[in-house]
């Protein structure tokens, strides 16, 4: 069970997975935000809720197509700041596929627009 924060709004919810995205995918052919655009100060967050496993694979195909969103258990929000915090279990996270923490409290995630110069020679 997680306690979700952002832009002043919280919630409450038993999920099976939340996603704090800048880019569309996620292991390489998962488009957990399809919408998703790098350069916009904007995290895009799937979050998906606790279902079946007969629904998980159910919900899969469309994390492939990157239809998701128009499915009743998936909720596709965007903010700059995000904070999650285990009311009931604890978290794992990772970041671009390196783990964080497998038995975390909670986690803030804040955008810092343009902190990052990136140099590429053509």
């Amino acid at each position: 069970t997680l306690e979700i924060e952002y832009d002043g709004k919280k919630m409450v919810k038993s999920a099976l997975m939340c996603s704090i995205m800048n880019g569309t995918r996620l292991g390489g052919g998962f488009y957990m935000s399809p919408e998703a655009k790098n350069d916009d100060a904007l995290y895009d967050v799937c979050i998906v809720d606790e279902v079946s496993s007969t629904r998980i694979l159910g919900l899969i195909p469309n994390f492939f197509k990157g239809t998701q969103e128009k499915e009743e258990e998936v909720e596709i929000v965007q903010t700059n700041s995000i904070k999650i915090t285990a009311i009931k279990g604890s978290l794992s996270a990772h970041v671009d596929g390196e783990t964080l923490c497998k038995k975390g409290e909670s986690v803030d995630v804040v955008m810092m627009p343009k902190a990052l110069d990136v140099i590429c020679e053509c």
